[in-house]
């Protein structure tokens, strides 16, 4: 099939992307330190095991988010094309509300024992820990079906809208949380009964605005019982993606489910937190591959094998070289930013040390977000799958025993080895497989930026405590020194990548 229809902008769903992921960072930067002041470091500590909660059971929902995204990407020829998309999604529907069932009663009938058994706490009453679980399954199933029709949105391209709904479903889910600890109460469970109802009423939200877009182009849209055998047609897409989302799981969250249980809660939050401090070597990547990801799939459906590789090229070069110079100035100034980003010396002492491996293991992972978006819009998912068994494997027997003997750092270290020889092979198998391209050349076009902004960052911190600078002065430095850098590495690389920046 070719394809015919101008495509949307790359650049303005990727602005649109960067815009949601810039808004998510800094609200992290601006509810963090409020929710520790009011709720505790312990607290904050149940609060961050959330993500980790929801990770894992995030893999109830099958892969089937990434699979409607692919879906939904195919170009709209006809109005066939369109009703096909509307029966796949009510067919997806049913089975993603009974998935949501499930995840709310495994959450309620294993309160307890995650409370009493699993969470070392303190300060906080087991039944108020206990209720909020109850709440987070609610809060996970909620979140889980507005994925779906997310997933669906960005297929379409309606990027601007995605990032609009998921914008204002944060403002309010995190102004409305502070409100209500400093102004009703602090206690744990009501902030996450709050957490509950907004993702219901965003889950309602989305939905309404999918079913809208696709009426618009066929008002007459009908499903039956019978459409489930559409379902035919992605399952081994969707069972591709599952087996991807469990080595996702299992790799990025097996060390904090094994901290959860060894360590308190402080130290689980501190970990945590680094963990979300090191997201922001991925902002660039995530935005440019979901912006991206439509235009890869209709440029290999309408067989543009030359345009495809081209189109590659081009974003996955601006996101290397972007996240190696924001990787390298996190990993050498995590303790200025940590400290900055949550007011207590605790945190930032217990991660001295252990931030460092754990933000150069979460860039280089983001190295891999463009190849996979790529492989995905190929509908080859046996790659990704390999690769998560071999990670599955590494993560089950040498973190355990790293955490075991050397406790956070063996943890943070880990993950960087995992993530280090794991993009390694990707990227050669990927350049083998679609670019027929020097392995070498490409690995060195990937490391060197990298090793080059940490030196860079390096001198430049030895420098400033040399000079006997303050914390914050040396974070306004790193800020200044690091987009100095990356606007050389791009005027280096080339001009003409620069200006797409």
């Amino acid at each position: 099939m070719e394809v015919t229809a101008k495509p949307r902008s790359i650049k303005r769903n990727s602005i649109a992307n960067i815009v949601n992921r810039t808004w998510t960072t800094l609200a992290n930067f601006l509810f963090v330190p409020v929710y520790i002041h009011y709720l505790g470091e312990e607290a904050y500590g149940l609060v961050t095991f959330f993500t980790t909660l929801q990770v894992v059971l995030n893999l109830f929902g099958l892969g089937l988010s990434k699979t409607l995204r692919r879906e939904f990407s195919v170009y709209e020829s006809s109005e066939a094309v369109v009703l096909r998309k509307y029966r796949i999604l009510r067919s997806v529907e049913l089975i993603i509300w009974c998935i949501a069932i499930i995840i709310i009663g495994i959450c309620a009938l294993n309160a307890d024992y995650i409370a009493t058994k699993w969470i070392n706490s303190e300060t906080i009453a087991e039944s108020t820990v206990s209720l909020t679980i109850r709440m987070m399954g609610v809060s996970i199933a909620a979140q889980l079906i507005a994925n779906l029709y997310l997933g669906c949105l960005l297929g379409m391209q309606d990027q601007i809208l995605a990032n609009t709904l998921q914008i204002s479903w944060s403002l309010f889910k995190n102004i409305g949380a502070v409100l209500l600890i400093v102004f009703v109460s602090s206690n744990i469970s009501y902030f996450y009964i709050w957490h509950a109802v907004i993702d219901i009423i965003y889950l309602v939200t989305v939905r309404i605005f999918v079913i809208a877009k696709l009426k618009k182009k066929k008002s007459d849209l009908s499903w039956k019982l019978h459409d489930l055998a559409n379902l035919k047609t992605i399952y081994k897409f969707a069972l591709g993606i599952l087996l991807i989302s469990v080595g996702y799981a299992i790799n990025s969250q097996i060390d904090k489910i094994i901290i959860t249980k060894n360590f308190d809660l402080v130290s689980v939050g501190a970990y945590n937190s680094v963990y979300s401090l090191s997201i922001l070597t991925t902002i660039l990547t995530s935005s440019i591959g979901i912006a991206v990801f439509p235009r890869f799939t209709q440029l290999f459906t309408g067989n543009d094998l030359s345009g495809l590789n081209k189109t590659f090229r081009s974003y996955n070069s601006i996101a290397v070289l972007t996240t190696s110079v924001i990787g390298g100035f996190l990993a050498i100034f995590a303790e200025e930013l940590l400290l900055f980003w949550t007011r207590s010396e605790i945190i930032t002492n217990i991660m001295a040390g252990v931030s460092f491996w754990l933000i150069l293991g979460t860039a280089l992972s983001a190295i891999q977000e463009i190849p996979y978006n790529y492989f995905l819009a190929r509908g080859c998912t046996i790659v990704n799958n390999i690769q998560t068994i071999i990670q599955i494997a590494y993560v089950l027997t040498v973190t355990p025993f790293m955490i075991r003997y050397y406790g956070l750092s063996g943890a943070a270290l880990s993950w960087f080895i995992e993530m280090a020889l794991s993009t390694t092979i990707y990227l050669i198998v990927f350049s083998r497989m679609y670019l027929d391209k020097c392995s070498l050349r490409l690995l060195i076009s990937i490391y060197l930026p990298l090793l080059i902004s940490i030196a860079i960052a390096f001198c430049a911190r030895t420098l400033m405590l040399a000079i006997d600078f303050t914390d914050y002065q040396r974070l306004l430095g790193a800020i200044l020194i690091g987009a100095l850098t990356l606007g050389i590495a791009f005027i280096i690389s080339n001009k003409h990548k620069f200006s797409n920046l």
